[in-house]
């Protein structure tokens, strides 16, 4: 993935506008000034802080390993969805957190007119919103048919195992469910965890069809649409992502993104294969984190980080994390 990292530092060599407003105008996730970084751009940053492997999110489980350590076989695709004693749910309360009783729809930006599309595979409906010349997927994947789809059988989750926050959030799904492991395998090409494959242009994973899972190229060119990463952040949040108070200042394209966190798997030493124990994280740290078509190892592929300040990272993890997917329109 030489490719990949070479275009994420050249993308951090260019210097945006701030599309969203300026020093200001805009403000942090929690109302206040704009959360000013050490630089214009996260990506600035050094190829190894940057762009290599997240530390948070490889330590996030009960143990870090090697990838020498984790090497392995794939873990049974037939492994049941765990049970919920199994599962460490963070329910606790916060200041500005999200609130799952809000519908879907009250995150939508009001100002903006959206379109939508119905997945003819479960008849589920979604807003979608035209970012540039790209059309997006304005609300999160919420796709979860293990028979028609058996990438999914037990690698997708709703947060805190709550069919309710799936109707706000969407569903998380690790990076092999992401791309439709199986269909890919029927391809010829063999992909997933403890595997690394030469993945086809254009992946439609599990997004409906006519769409498909974005590649890094479509995200580059959908937050230099918008003025670029530094302000990405409070361009891409929905104006409810800190909870029941409204911040105008967020959500100016219409993405309308929703801290719906992750779930990430629990290692030890020497595993081989693993359950599907666990923690989900994120809400609380009002996060959310979207998967896309490239993997730097056999253990790890990449995602877009959206914090809850003001700005955006592309990090690499654990290919078993389980996040949040938001498809693009096929062109």
């Amino acid at each position: 993935m030489v490719e990949v990292k070479k275009i994420l530092v050249a993308f951090g060599l260019v210097a945006f506008l701030a599309a969203c407003g300026d020093d200001s105008s805009s403000t942090g996730a929690n109302g206040g000034e704009a959360q000013k970084e050490t630089s214009s751009s996260s990506f600035k940053k050094s190829n190894d802080d940057a762009i290599s492997s997240s530390n948070k999110e490889k330590s996030s489980s009960s143990a870090r390993q090697t990838p020498e350590e984790h090497e392995g076989p794939e873990r049974n695709q037939n492994n049941p969805v765990a049970s919920s004693s199994s599962i460490v749910e963070t329910t606790s309360p916060c200041e500005g957190c999200i609130d799952w009783s809000i519908p879907k729809e009250a995150y939508l930006n009001p100002g903006i007119e959206y379109d939508s599309i119905t997945d003819e595979r479960d008849g589920k409906v979604y807003k979608t919103v035209k970012i540039g010349e790209q059309v997006w997927m304005a609300e999160n994947l919420n796709y979860s048919d293990s028979v028609k789809t058996p990438s999914l059988l037990g690698k997708s989750w709703c947060n805190g195992n709550d069919p309710k926050k799936c109707e706000v959030a969407g569903r998380l799904y690790t990076w092999a469910a992401a791309i439709d492991s199986v269909a890919l395998s029927a391809e010829g090409l063999d992909c997933g965890l403890h595997k690394v494959c030469e993945l086809p242009e254009k992946v439609q994973g599990i997004c409906p069809q006519g769409w498909r899972l974005p590649s890094l190229e479509d995200w580059l060119a959908m937050l230099s649409e918008i003025g670029g990463d530094s302000y990405a952040g409070t361009c891409l949040k929905s104006q409810r992502w800190d909870g029941d108070e409204v911040n105008p200042n967020f959500d100016r394209f219409g993405f309308s993104a929703i801290p719906a966190g992750a779930f990430h798997k629990t290692r030890m030493f020497g595993d081989t294969e693993r359950d599907n124990s666990g923690e989900f994280y994120g809400p609380d740290e009002r996060v959310a984190f979207f998967w896309f078509a490239s993997e730097e190892t056999k253990l790890y592929a990449y995602f877009l980080h959206l914090f809850y300040k003001t700005y955006t990272l592309f990090h690499s993890g654990d290919k078993d994390n389980a996040y949040s997917i938001r498809c693009i329109k096929d062109y």
